[in-house]
């Protein structure tokens, strides 16, 4: 069988893909996909009938957790005029439909997935298409389908939202201290057991700078993106 070797680095990552004959992974690769020559950390090896969007995902989450540039939160994240909004959790939370809510009605699209904090308290974006959850199943879906006209650019983050999706629910938002907030950011933290001082300290740094800080239920997306939008200003 013929191998076609991909190689890049990422966050100070360095990772490869081979992928067999006939099989075709450009279309799944990460938006920071640089192909060079390298000798990678980590592989994965995708033969024809694999899950390539599953195997790659697995590979950008071992990038996620092994990183040294930048810490991965699991989190939504859009900015507006410079203000960045994070919603932390993990997947089924409506991550994904509160975010698409949010780019309908103007913000600027950050990710879906992950929130990169990077020591000078920044947060940067993680583009790719939202993966959106149906009766039939899972949908990727462009950004710019949605309404985005840009990726945001790295920012402050102004207000951390910890929001779960009830069906029906009212708006059920509370203010929390920050203290509170950074928790919730280190709970969703990938690399929050391998590398926890500096998970911290980039938590830290991210939360210091947020003058909105809430948690709560939340029902209809678009009507919660309304209400965080004019959190935002």
């Amino acid at each position: 069988m013929t191998w076609t070797k991909l190689s890049s680095r990422a966050y100070g990552c360095a990772v490869s893909i081979y992928a067999a004959e006939h099989v075709d992974v450009r279309e799944h690769l990460p938006f920071w996909w640089r192909e060079e020559e390298l000798e990678a950390e980590q592989h994965v090896a995708i033969h024809p009938g694999d899950d390539i969007a599953g195997m790659i995902h697995e590979l950008e989450f071992w990038v996620a957790e092994h990183a040294t540039e930048a810490v991965f939160i699991h989190a939504g994240v859009v900015a507006v005029n410079g203000a960045a909004l994070l919603l932390p959790g993990m997947s089924r939370v409506g991550k994904s439909s509160l975010v698409a809510a949010l780019l309908r009605h103007g913000a600027s699209y950050g990710s879906d997935e992950y929130a990169l904090l990077t020591p000078d308290g920044l947060v940067h974006a993680y583009p790719r298409r939202l993966v959106m959850r149906t009766p039939e199943g899972l949908h990727r879906v462009d950004a710019t389908d949605l309404g985005a006209s840009s990726v945001m650019e790295p920012a402050r983050i102004h207000a951390i939202a910890d929001l779960t999706f009830e069906d029906g629910s009212d708006w059920a938002v509370a203010p929390i201290s920050r203290s509170a907030a950074a928790m919730r950011l280190l709970d969703n933290a990938v690399a929050a057991r391998r590398r926890p001082y500096e998970v911290l300290a980039a938590v830290t740094d991210a939360v210091a700078t947020a003058p909105v800080t809430v948690a709560g239920r939340r029902g209809d997306a678009d009507s919660a993106a309304i209400r965080l939008l004019e959190m935002l200003g």
